[in-house]
């Protein structure tokens, strides 16, 4: 519970039950950008992009979205593109 709580999944209150009494859940696509954005270990770009994609498929409308253009193997991890996904079904 404390490492969901880390990674921005959750947030723990205490209360009459002990330290972990009320827990609230985040959203988890803001929880796994905030990740990405601060490069997180273990999240991969294209476990990142494969969300955005579905993100947009069903029409999500939950934030920008940044989509992750590096590679393992780019020797500049800064480099990151911008892409506002269309939820607009035609």
């Amino acid at each position: 519970m404390r490492k969901l709580e880390e990674l921005g999944f959750i947030k723990i209150a205490p209360g009459k039950h002990g330290e972990i009494s009320s827990v609230l859940l985040m959203n988890p696509h803001k929880a796994l950008r905030t990740l990405h954005e601060k490069g997180e270990a273990g999240l991969e770009a294209k476990l990142y992009n494969t969300m955005v994609e579905q993100m947009s498929d069903y029409g999500m409308k939950d934030f920008e979205v940044k989509v992750s253009t590096e590679q393992k193997t780019d020797p500049n991890p800064e480099s990151k593109a911008i892409a506002r996904v269309d939820t607009k079904k035609p």
